[in-house]
């Protein structure tokens, strides 16, 4: 926050009074109101950015829809202008509701969590996770791009940290998750130690391979990495073995 309001302050003198100014970032709610009142010869509107680890230039120049906070109406012109050449669709709302980057995303680890709790009683009952996740994607209402795919917690630099965000608001939902996450990634190392244990063999003799550290495709980024997370819980567990 710090960074972008400095850089805004030492901006805005240089504009003509009665310019529209368009903040592009993950700032919080409110942001734009504050701004009118430290600088009310300028119009303020909002437009969260949506950076897409590993194809950031893509996402922002074919971008699905942008989302707008505004105002007045009389803003919407010029700011249809603006991103005409880079979507099919804007939505524009008050400057309050544009804030929903970290909504979305929290939506997207409530999607992964859930199907692996299903995952979970699928294999109590001898059910197929893949296959009730087909059945979930086939119906209209949810779609097949949707986040139900069976696996590991869900990771990365911005989803766990938007999670994160919801934790300390009235949304119960959001403060479950913190617990999920590591509860998920334990399991899937027991998972893997119990079933070398029953084959009658130590994880500490074993060599493992993880194939790819990263959260997603197409990125180097290592933040909050699930990968990384498991070879240290793996590592940990053999050297207890050890002893």
């Amino acid at each position: 926050m710090d960074f972008v309001l400095a850089n805004l302050r030492r901006a805005l003198p240089h504009l003509p009074t009665g310019a529209l100014v368009l903040i592009s970032a993950q700032m919080p709610v409110g942001t734009c109101h504050t701004l009118e009142k430290e600088f009310p010869q300028f119009h303020f509107a909002c437009s969260p950015e949506n950076l897409r680890l590993g194809k950031a230039i893509d996402a922002f120049e074919k971008a699905e829809r942008v989302v707008v906070g505004i105002r007045k109406r009389r803003e919407k012109p010029v700011l249809e202008k603006l991103f005409a050449p880079f979507t099919p669709q804007i939505l524009f709302m008050r400057t309050e509701s544009p804030r929903c980057e970290a909504r979305l995303n929290s939506f997207l680890a409530l999607s992964i969590t859930f199907i692996n709790e299903i995952a979970r009683l699928c294999e109590r009952v001898g059910a197929d996770a893949k296959e009730v996740s087909a059945g979930l994607k086939s119906e209209p209402r949810i779609g097949p791009k949707a986040y139900l795919g069976p696996g590991g917690p869900f990771a990365g630099g911005t989803l766990a940290r938007d999670v994160v965000t919801l934790t300390g608001s009235p949304v119960r939902t959001a403060k479950k998750f913190p617990s999920f996450r590591p509860s998920s990634r334990e399991r899937f190392a027991s998972r893997w130690a119990l079933r070398d244990c029953n084959r009658g063999s130590a994880i500490a003799w074993k060599e493992i391979a993880v194939l790819g550290l990263t959260y997603t495709t197409n990125t180097d980024t290592l933040r909050r990495s699930a990968a990384v997370e498991l070879c240290r819980n793996l590592l940990q567990r053999a050297r207890r073995s050890r002893l």
